[in-house]
Protein backbone atom coordinates (compact mmCIF):
# COMPACT_ATOMS: atom_id res chain seq x y z
CA UNK A 1 0.00 0.00 0.00
CA UNK A 2 1.20 3.70 -0.91
CA UNK A 3 0.54 6.64 0.50
CA UNK A 4 -0.79 10.31 -1.22
CA UNK A 5 3.07 11.56 -2.54
CA UNK A 6 3.27 13.71 -5.56
CA UNK A 7 4.43 12.58 -9.53
CA UNK A 8 7.31 10.51 -8.54
CA UNK A 9 5.33 8.35 -6.01
CA UNK A 10 2.59 7.77 -8.26
CA UNK A 11 4.66 6.82 -11.26
CA UNK A 12 7.06 4.12 -9.16
CA UNK A 13 3.67 2.49 -7.79
CA UNK A 14 2.14 2.37 -12.04
CA UNK A 15 5.57 1.24 -12.77
CA UNK A 16 6.94 -1.09 -10.21
CA UNK A 17 4.67 -2.32 -8.55
CA UNK A 18 0.92 -2.27 -9.66
CA UNK A 19 2.48 -3.33 -13.75
CA UNK A 20 3.90 -6.68 -11.46
CA UNK A 21 1.15 -7.01 -8.97
CA UNK A 22 -1.84 -5.63 -10.74
CA UNK A 23 -5.00 -5.72 -8.35
CA UNK A 24 -3.00 -6.90 -5.45
CA UNK A 25 -1.23 -3.38 -5.09
CA UNK A 26 -3.34 -0.34 -4.22
CA UNK A 27 -2.23 3.16 -3.31
CA UNK A 28 -3.80 5.13 -0.24
CA UNK A 29 -5.43 8.29 -1.10
CA UNK A 30 -6.44 10.19 2.35
CA UNK A 31 -10.12 11.62 2.22
CA UNK A 32 -8.35 15.01 3.36
CA UNK A 33 -6.65 14.83 -0.12
CA UNK A 34 -8.03 17.98 -2.23
CA UNK A 35 -7.86 20.19 1.43
CA UNK A 36 -4.06 18.88 1.40
CA UNK A 37 -3.49 19.45 -2.22
CA UNK A 38 -4.78 23.08 -2.10
CA UNK A 39 -1.74 23.53 -0.01
CA UNK A 40 0.75 21.83 -0.83
CA UNK A 41 4.32 22.89 -2.45
CA UNK A 42 3.94 24.06 -6.18
CA UNK A 43 7.98 24.52 -6.27
CA UNK A 44 7.56 20.23 -5.87
CA UNK A 45 4.94 20.04 -8.58
CA UNK A 46 6.95 22.50 -10.62
CA UNK A 47 9.85 20.00 -10.11
CA UNK A 48 8.40 17.09 -11.80
CA UNK A 49 6.04 18.46 -14.18
CA UNK A 50 8.06 18.38 -17.25
CA UNK A 51 8.97 14.54 -16.43
CA UNK A 52 5.38 13.24 -14.78
CA UNK A 53 2.72 16.00 -16.29
CA UNK A 54 1.38 13.23 -18.59
CA UNK A 55 1.10 10.32 -16.51
CA UNK A 56 -2.49 8.92 -17.23
CA UNK A 57 -4.00 5.75 -15.41
CA UNK A 58 -6.87 3.01 -15.76
CA UNK A 59 -7.35 3.13 -12.11
CA UNK A 60 -10.46 5.77 -11.82
CA UNK A 61 -9.29 6.60 -8.34
CA UNK A 62 -5.64 7.63 -9.13
CA UNK A 63 -6.39 8.69 -12.29
CA UNK A 64 -9.19 11.23 -10.49
CA UNK A 65 -5.98 12.22 -7.88
CA UNK A 66 -3.58 13.27 -10.84
CA UNK A 67 -6.24 15.34 -12.29
CA UNK A 68 -6.44 17.08 -8.42
CA UNK A 69 -2.56 17.34 -8.82
CA UNK A 70 -2.71 18.96 -11.97
CA UNK A 71 -5.36 21.33 -11.11
CA UNK A 72 -3.87 22.75 -8.55
CA UNK A 73 -0.38 22.64 -9.78
CA UNK A 74 0.63 21.28 -6.35
CA UNK A 75 2.03 18.01 -4.51
CA UNK A 76 2.02 17.22 -1.16
CA UNK A 77 4.82 14.85 0.82
CA UNK A 78 3.34 12.13 2.93
CA UNK A 79 5.72 13.54 5.66
CA UNK A 80 3.22 16.16 5.87
CA UNK A 81 0.62 13.95 7.54
CA UNK A 82 3.28 12.30 9.82
CA UNK A 83 4.33 15.60 10.73
CA UNK A 84 0.36 16.76 12.12
CA UNK A 85 0.44 13.11 14.00
CA UNK A 86 3.31 14.07 16.26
Amino acid sequence: MFFLRYFVGIHIFLTEFHRFLGDRASFLIPADKEQRLAKGSAARYNAHYRKFHAIQCGIPSLQQLLDLINKYHRCYDQEGYIESLI
